[in-house]
C-alpha cells in the first residue's frame, strides 16, 4: 500500500470496523534531515482515502487551518456520521446542539479544558441531567479526537476533564416481580390487544424498536427462540425497518414455554382477524389492520395502562430494566443477561445494573457466611432464602 511520500493505514475503530488512515511525510527537517509522518485525515472507506492521498501527493499537504469549534463539528464531524442510525444521528445533533450554543464561537485551535469545564458548568446550571451531560461530554470527546487525527489539533483537551458520572440508579427505573405480575394480571392489560407485546417485553427484555420489527420468520417456536435480526428506527418522527445498530443487537433469545404458548395463540388469533378483512401481516406485533406499530405510539399507550394497572410508573424501556434485573436478581450469570439483552460487553451490563449486583454480593456474602458459621446449612437452601428467587406464580395469561 506505500506510495512516494506516503502511504494508507488500516485500523480497527471502537465499533469493529477499519479505518483508513493517510499517512504522508513531511519535508525534511533542517537541522536533522529526517522527516515526519503526519496525518492527512481518516476516512471510512479505502477509496476515500486513497482519493485523499492521491491530492496531497500532487498538490502537497498543508496543515489545515483550524476554524472555530461550531465551523468543525457541523461542517466536518457531523457529516462524517451521516450513515449512523437515524436515532444515534439525531442524538449526535441534539449534543452537537448544546456543544455549539456554548463553544461554537472558541477556535478550534485555542480550545483548552477550562472550556470543557465550562461546558459541563453550564449544562449542569441549565438542569440537563447526569445522563444528558454525559452524552454530551462523549460527544465532544469523540469529535475532538477526529480533530486530533486530521491534525486540526494537537491533543484532545475533552481527555483531561471527567466525564459527568453515570448516576445509572436513580434513573432506571423497573418493577418488582410483584408489580411485574400486578401489570400483567390488571383487567386493562388482560384485555389489551397488546397484552402479548407487554408480556414477551417482560419476559424476553427486547427493545421497543426490536418489538415493534419481530417478524414470525423471527421465531423458532419448537425450540423455543427468537432471533433478533431488524429493529425500527426513526428519521425524525417517521419510522423505518433495517438492521439493529450494533452487531450485538443481532441476537438468539430463549424463550419459557409459557411465552412460546402464548406467541402460538397469537398466531391463531392473528391470522383469523387478519383474514377477516383481508389484510396479512408478516409482524408478530402490528396495528389491527396488520400495520407497523409506531414505537412513539407504543410507549404512550403503556403510560396509559400502568396508570389503570396501578403500579408505579416507568417508562416503556423500564420492562427491559425490570427484565434485566429480576434476571440477575433469580441468579442467572451476567454473561447469559448481557447476551439476551444485546449489549457489545459485560461491563456495560455491569454498569447499568449495579444495583442488582450490589443486592446479588450482599446474598453471596450471606451464603458464604452461612456456610461457614452454621455447619450443616445446605447452600441450596440458602440460595432459595437469600440469593436466587423461585418461579414466580403465573398471571392470568402465562407465567412471567
Amino acid at each position: 500500500m506505500r506510495g512516494p511520500g506516503g502511504h494508507i493505514v488500516e485500523r480497527s475503530g471502537s465499533d469493529g470496523r477499519l479505518r483508513y488512515m493517510v499517512k504522508v511525510e513531511s519535508d525534511p527537517d533542517p537541522a536533522t534531515g529526517r522527516r515526519r509522518q503526519l496525518s492527512a485525515g481518516t476516512f471510512r472507506t479505502k477509496r476515500a482515502a486513497q482519493e485523499r492521498l492521491a491530492q496531497v501527493l500532487s498538490q502537497g499537504y498543508e496543515k489545515p487551518a483550524a476554524g472555530t469549534v461550531s465551523e468543525f463539528l457541523l461542517d466536518e464531524w457531523l457529516p462524517t456520521r451521516a450513515d449512523r442510525a437515524p436515532a444515534t444521528r439525531d442524538q449526535y445533533r441534539w449534543a452537537v446542539g448544546h456543544i455549539t450554543a456554548r463553544l461554537g464561537a472558541v477556535k478550534l485551535a485555542e480550545l483548552r479544558p477550562r472550556h470543557v469545564h465550562e461546558l459541563n458548568d453550564g449544562l449542569r446550571s441549565a438542569g440537563l441531567s447526569s445522563r444528558s451531560r454525559q452524552v454530551i461530554g462523549k460527544t465532544l470527546r469523540s469529535a475532538l479526537a477526529s480533530a486530533v487525527k486530521r491534525g486540526y489539533v494537537a491533543r484532545n483537551p475533552a481527555d483531561d476533564v471527567p466525564l459527568p458520572p453515570g448516576d445509572r440508579e436513580s434513573e432506571i427505573r423497573f418493577w418488582s416481580a410483584d408489580e411485574a405480575r400486578g401489570f400483567l394480571s390488571s383487567p386493562a392489560v388482560k384485555e389489551d390487544r397488546l397484552f402479548p407485546l407487554w408480556f414477551v417485553a417482560l419476559a424476553t427484555g427486547l427493545r421497543r424498536g426490536e418489538l415493534c420489527a419481530l417478524r414470525w420468520s423471527d421465531l423458532d417456536l419448537p425450540a423455543g427462540r427468537l432471533m433478533v435480526r431488524q429493529s425500527v428506527h426513526l428519521d425524525g418522527y417517521t419510522p423505518h425497518l433495517g438492521r439493529p445498530k450494533t452487531k450485538a443487537a443481532l441476537r438468539v433469545v430463549g424463550l419459557d414455554d409459557a411465552t412460546v404458548a402464548l406467541l402460538a395463540s397469537l398466531r391463531l388469533q392473528q391470522t383469523d382477524e387478519l383474514a377477516a378483512i383481508g389484510a396479512a401481516s408478516s409482524l408478530v406485533f402490528s396495528e389491527a389492520d396488520g400495520s407497523l406499530i409506531h414505537p412513539q405510539t407504543l410507549a404512550l399507550r403503556f403510560r396509559s395502562l400502568t396508570r389503570h394497572a396501578g403500579v408505579s410508573q416507568i417508562g416503556l424501556h423500564g420492562l427491559r430494566h425490570t427484565h434485566a434485573t429480576l434476571a440477575l436478581e433469580a441468579g442467572v450469570p451476567l454473561k447469559v443477561v448481557s447476551e439476551r439483552l444485546g449489549h457489545a460487553s459485560v461491563q456495560i451490563t455491569a454498569d447499568i445494573y449495579q444495583h442488582a449486583l450490589e443486592h446479588i454480593q450482599r446474598s453471596a456474602a450471606a451464603i458464604v457466611g452461612a456456610l461457614l458459621t452454621e455447619p450443616g446449612v445446605p447452600a441450596s437452601s440458602e440460595l432459595r432464602t437469600t440469593g436466587r428467587r423461585a418461579p414466580a406464580t403465573p398471571p392470568a395469561g402465562g407465567q412471567l
